[in-house]
């Protein structure tokens, strides 16, 4: 029986697991995902017993992203529509973020758009050596939302993330690691194993006064930029290239549009 939220909350011994558990979508972010996402993360921000949260994905794809079919659904009011889906997701990154303890993340598959956001806004990301990272925006002919430009300035420096964003189409994971993106590459086979020995330490560590000495003035500079971010989306959102991009895009994809 296949679950009916798009993401599914499990807490053991203090340890979260949140799983993206719609692989037949993709894992694409919408509404309901963002609403099922906000619901989680706000019981996990109650819980006094919190140690550790796990982020992890079924399927091929870890996370494609935004639902570009209901973009090209709604190209009449496009932007309304873009933004109505980038406030609550940029709410939810913010919440994330500020989880007193490490978030550890196992990549498997494809990470793309805001699915590779997603990924890289783990304290911690344990990646297999299949799996990739896609920026995706600027074949969309638009810029990042949902903190990727935070998260790749922070880890890379200004001039190196944009040269990544814009030019790089996929990023494999001897890369990833070389560039300090994800903390390890592991193999398939090791991947939860691994997983499963870097949470353990971290719930019996000080992680959680770690984590609030190393990253206490993250949460103003991540807001500031998600509203930079937010921005220069609705901006590029109301170009014909974005439009067309759009639509290109779900028509190579063998997608039909609702009207």
């Amino acid at each position: 029986m296949k679950d009916e939220l798009p993401i599914r909350l499990e807490v053991s011994d203090g340890i979260a697991t949140l799983t993206l558990c719609r692989p037949e979508k993709k894992n694409v972010i919408d509404r309901s995902w963002l609403a099922t996402l906000q619901q989680h993360v706000q019981q996990l921000h109650k819980r006094d017993d919190l140690r550790c949260v796990v982020l992890r994905a079924e399927g091929s794809i870890f996370c494609a992203g935004a639902n570009v079919k209901e973009m090209a659904e709604h190209i009449a009011n496009l932007p309304d529509h873009i933004d109505s889906l980038i406030q609550p997701a940029h709410e939810e990154m913010l919440r994330l973020a500020a989880l007193p303890v490490p978030v550890v993340g196992l990549l498997r598959g494809i990470a793309a758009g805001g699915g590779m956001t997603l990924a890289l806004s783990c304290d911690v990301l344990i990646a297999t050596r299949s799996a990739q990272l896609v920026p995706a925006y600027p074949k969309l002919a638009t810029t990042s939302d949902m903190g990727l430009s935070y998260v790749l300035r922070e880890r890379l420096g200004p001039q190196r993330a944009l040269q990544l964003f814009l030019l790089s189409d996929t990023i494999e994971m001897n890369e990833a690691e070389r560039l300090g993106l994800v903390y390890q590459v592991v193999d398939d086979s090791d991947a939860e194993s691994e997983v499963d020995r870097v949470v353990q330490r971290l719930a019996n560590s000080p992680s959680r006064a770690a984590k609030a000495l190393f990253l206490h003035d993250r949460q103003a500079d991540l807001a500031a930029q998600l509203e930079r971010e937010r921005d220069s989306f609705l901006l590029c959102s109301r170009t014909e290239a974005f439009r067309k991009s759009v639509l290109s895009f779900v028509a190579s994809n063998g997608d039909k549009i609702k009207t």
